[in-house]
């Protein structure tokens, strides 16, 4: 049985994925909590790496997958105000497309949180066809100014 140590297991995360939350720390914990074989050698933690990918992905799932980025409703809102000026909304905006069922969200505790990305393709369908947002209504109103 080959065995590595904690901190190559975390540098093989960290090669794929820079912003992995994955430390050696995280893997030893990880290790231990799961029953993975892993042995204590000169403050050095070698682990069985088969196993521990086994626990990791106990699917087999292969390829790789990009993690959903999950924001509360505020921020939502927030960062879309800052990176869109021209379109901004509020909360009831986002709270409609949750509704329509045009979001992936989930109540946790008292907040709503929600795929960030699937947030911004709505928005774009929805401030450029929604007559009743504000700011559409009032670009209908402008005049053009000579």
């Amino acid at each position: 049985m080959k065995k590595i140590t904690s901190g190559k297991l975390q540098a093989l995360f960290a090669e794929r994925d820079t912003e992995t939350i994955l430390r050696y720390t995280n893997v030893r914990r990880f290790a231990i909590e799961n029953g993975i074989p892993h042995i204590l050698e000169r403050n050095i933690i070698l682990i069985d790496p088969a196993e521990f990918m086994r626990k990791v992905n106990p699917n087999g799932w292969e390829g790789r997958y990009e993690m959903p980025r999950l924001r509360t409703l505020k921020e939502c809102v927030r960062l879309w105000n800052e990176r869109f000026r021209r379109w901004q909304i509020d909360k009831h905006d986002i709270e409609r497309l949750i509704r329509e069922g045009k979001i992936t969200s989930f109540k946790h505790g008292n907040r709503w949180v929600l795929n960030y990305d699937e947030v911004i393709e709505a928005l774009r369908e929805y401030v450029k066809t929604y007559s009743g947002h504000p700011i559409a209504r009032q670009n209908k109103r402008k005049k053009p100014t000579k």
